[in-house]
């Protein structure tokens, strides 16, 4: 896929702007069953269309990738992933992040991908923005939402 006329590469073209992009991902936050029935509900599969989004970002930027990780991973099954996440917005809860990034401030630019649960952002998001908020505070920086859907359109025969 091509930069022109997507606006990625131009982000990159100051002198020393430093990029990140983070993003959070069902994929890489759930426990993986070892058999998949994609045909009885939608399930989880690495890499996940945030995970995907992401990386073509840093690609077409040549920013640092991170992945957002919680410490209590999120059912592999789609109804029981969507349920805890409707309990963790109603709790207005923050799960528990395994790491944070290093050196945030370090970084002129930033994207964030995320998937859209119940019309909006993870809580583990929010765990992120939070944990981070002095440093978002304190330096000006370019956010961009990478809002991926719960499923990405695809060809078929």
């Amino acid at each position: 896929m091509e930069a022109s006329g997507s606006g990625l590469s131009e982000v990159n073209e100051g002198q020393g702007n430093k990029i990140l992009v983070a993003y959070f991902s069902w994929a890489d936050n759930a426990i993986l069953a070892d058999e998949v029935d994609a045909v009885a509900s939608p399930s989880v599969i690495p890499p996940g269309n945030v995970q995907q989004l992401a990386v073509w970002v840093q690609e077409e930027t040549g920013g640092d990738l991170f992945s957002i990780h919680v410490t209590d991973p999120y059912p592999s099954n789609w109804d029981d992933c969507l349920d805890r996440a409707n309990q963790e917005r109603g709790d207005n809860a923050r799960p528990e992040l395994v790491e944070d990034v290093e050196n945030l401030d370090q970084y002129d630019t930033v994207f964030l991908g995320y998937p859209n649960w119940w019309y909006g952002v993870p809580m583990a998001l929010l765990t992120f923005l939070e944990q981070n908020r002095y440093t978002f505070l304190i330096k000006r920086y370019t956010c961009s939402a990478l809002m991926a859907p719960a499923a990405l359109p695809t060809a078929s025969s």
